[in-house]
């Protein structure tokens, strides 16, 4: 388990999971996949992610990092194919916690999707359900629970 926190920069948690995929994806070809909000496909913050992880994995032979637009995911056939597992080996999960409630259910969706066929997802169903629910974070920080 990655020790993605609060506590640390945000450098520091790119560190920590370009660290561990380099780790993980050493001799195979790799899809890495980052769920945003299409609006936020072109931040700073996105840029500077997409950038570290394809570093990071430049030494994968055929590694790829693709921005996968929450709105759009129903059109991107490798992200969700008719039949059968995404075409991804890991998903990362950008959409805030700010997103419109429809658009926040979709990514929840794409994010149990994954899970269920066995693909790793960072910041995944569990910890967006929680951050998505007000009432349900504080239950979780109030009785001191570890959210994954």
């Amino acid at each position: 388990m990655l020790n993605v926190s609060q506590k640390n920069s945000r450098h520091e948690n790119v560190k920590l999971v370009c660290g561990a995929l380099s780790n993980e994806f050493s001799s195979a070809a790799v899809r890495l996949c980052v769920l945003t909000r299409d609006a936020h496909r072109g931040g700073s913050w996105m840029t500077s992610l997409v950038r570290a992880l394809q570093e990071r994995l430049s030494a994968v032979e055929g590694a790829v990092v693709q921005v996968c637009s929450v709105e759009l995911a129903e059109s991107d056939r490798a992200l969700l194919p008719q039949r059968g597992a995404p075409q991804c080996d890991l998903l990362v999960n950008r959409v805030s916690d700010a997103a419109p409630p429809a658009t926040a259910k979709k990514a929840a969706a794409i994010l149990r999707v994954c899970e269920l066929h066995g693909i790793p997802v960072i910041n995944g169903a569990h910890c967006f359900g929680v951050g998505n629910n007000k009432m349900l974070h504080h239950q979780v920080l109030s009785a001191g629970v570890r959210a994954q």
